[in-house]
């Protein structure tokens, strides 16, 4: 197999040259979602830490993350896809949004 970023010949499951990972799998479905929900939720970037400092210290980690410092601090976007999430849940679970309870009636 030769790899695509390179065309060196790969031995393994990384290029000699450019260390491109290469998997001999399939893609399935299982593995398209997977890809999907592992780009968005990347949870090792040490979710918690980032939580702690997104509550107690907003300013700094706006500015942390607007001066280039990307790699340990969560994108806007996934902190707001993941806050949505959690919204969702505590309004599918309890019934109410942030106190105010929620209801419609069909006629």
């Amino acid at each position: 197999m030769k790899c695509s970023v390179c065309s060196n010949e790969i031995k393994g499951n990384y290029c000699s040259n450019c260390g491109q990972y290469f998997k001999d799998n399939r893609v399935t479905i299982t593995t398209i979602f997977g890809d999907f929900f592992d780009s968005i939720f990347s949870l090792e970037k040490s979710f918690f830490r980032n939580i702690k400092i997104g509550v107690s210290q907003p300013k700094t980690l706006v500015s942390n993350y607007w001066n280039g410092f990307r790699k340990f601090y969560f994108s806007p976007g996934k902190f707001f896809t993941i806050a949505s999430l959690f919204l969702l849940a505590h309004y599918l679970i309890a019934n109410d949004f942030l106190g105010l309870v929620v209801s419609s009636t069909i006629s």
